[in-house]
């Protein structure tokens, strides 16, 4: 069976919510904060991981342990986490949250937010006990401290929901979606993005539901947003239009699929290099099109870069690795190319001992 990826969008809230307003004091840092927050909405990511390690250096003025350092580190620990940087991203996250607990900060937004984006990092490093953990833990101390309306709170419901979609618990995650989409649809001022992440990622449990057909007019919605707010570069679009894809090539509808696969590699490449994850999965998903189609020796190729981009990335004992390993060996040897295939199934094998 063809295995086809789709990617779930976690809602960065550092970015939103601790380092913005509760913080803001016209200082130094804040201008770097800001300009690092300008870069992430126009998807300059290097950017901004040059204004957030400036602003690093000017919240070492405040102390080790104020929470305006942490609001910088966790804010580039996101844009790591973004690139796929994922050894960078953690001790960053970590280092975070570290400096609220010291701080004895334990009904502050910020400890939600800051532990919220920690457990998106560990989800996509597939630690998921220790993402929902944190998860658990975040919104235990965002739910005493906000109003049940508030959109922060609704980000950290829908990255709650990413983690049980991810792993299959669909009954969890699409009532946390619901809500989250709901907050996102009356707040004020309007939360467009977020509100456009929200519906992709409840478009994923629909396609999970096999209703194809609100899926594909969530994701659609999703689109429309985004490209109004972010512009036709932006990596977010991309994710979305390649979910997309996946439901057209679900239903067989490839000359639809294939424009926006290519979209979506083409927008990964320039914006987060030619070695992210996300590529590698974009390029999965395209492999498994020209299979389907018999375009073997289309397939082949894109198979392969898929799996070494995510070997290199992620490490050999990542899910989304042994996924990717398993399904090219499967193709090897529906091409007839037993040793290759032998070869890496035997790697696989001595993994998981």
């Amino acid at each position: 069976m063809i295995k086809r990826g789709a990617r779930l969008i976690l809602l960065p809230a550092i970015w939103s919510s601790l380092a913005g307003a509760a913080l803001a004091d016209g200082s130094a840092w804040q201008k770097l904060n800001d300009a690092g927050l300008d870069s992430v909405n126009r998807g300059a990511f290097p950017d901004a991981e040059q204004s957030f390690k400036a602003a690093i250096k000017e919240a070492e003025k405040f102390g080790a342990d104020d929470i305006r350092m942490a609001a910088s580190l966790n804010s580039l620990a996101m844009v790591y986490k973004t690139l796929g940087r994922y050894g960078q991203a953690k001790p960053l996250a970590e280092q975070a949250v570290a400096i609220y607990e010291k701080a004895g900060k334990s009904s502050d937004p910020g400890l939600a937010h800051a532990m919220s984006n920690l457990a998106g990092v560990y989800k996509d490093l597939g630690e998921y006990d220790k993402s929902e953990s944190l998860y658990t833990r975040a919104l235990a101390v965002l739910e005493k401290i906000v109003e049940p309306n508030d959109p922060s709170l609704a980000t950290l419901l829908d990255n709650a929901a990413v983690l049980y979609l991810t792993e299959g618990q669909i009954d969890r995650a699409l009532p946390l979606q619901m809500r989250a989409v709901a907050i996102f649809q009356q707040a004020q001022p309007p939360r467009q993005a977020d509100l456009a992440v929200a519906l992709s990622n409840l478009a994923e449990s629909y396609k999970h539901q096999a209703k194809l057909a609100e899926a594909e007019s969530t994701y659609k919605q999703a689109i429309s947003i985004m490209e109004k707010v972010y512009g036709p570069d932006h990596p977010q679009l991309a994710t979305v239009s390649d979910n997309l894809a996946v439901i057209y090539l679900d239903e067989r509808k490839y000359k639809e699929a294939e424009p926006l696969q290519k979209r979506a590699i083409a927008i990964y490449e320039k914006v987060l290099g030619p070695e992210h994850p996300d590529v590698a999965i974009s390029l999965g998903n395209l492999a498994s099109a020209y299979e389907e189609q018999g375009r073997l020796g289309d397939a082949e190729p894109l198979y392969k870069r898929e799996s070494e981009i995510l070997e290199k990335t992620l490490g050999p004992s990542h899910p989304l690795v042994v996924k990717s390993l398993t399904n090219y060996a499967r193709f090897l040897r529906k091409v007839n190319k037993q040793q290759e295939a032998a070869t890496i199934e035997a790697r696989l094998k001595t993994g998981r001992q």
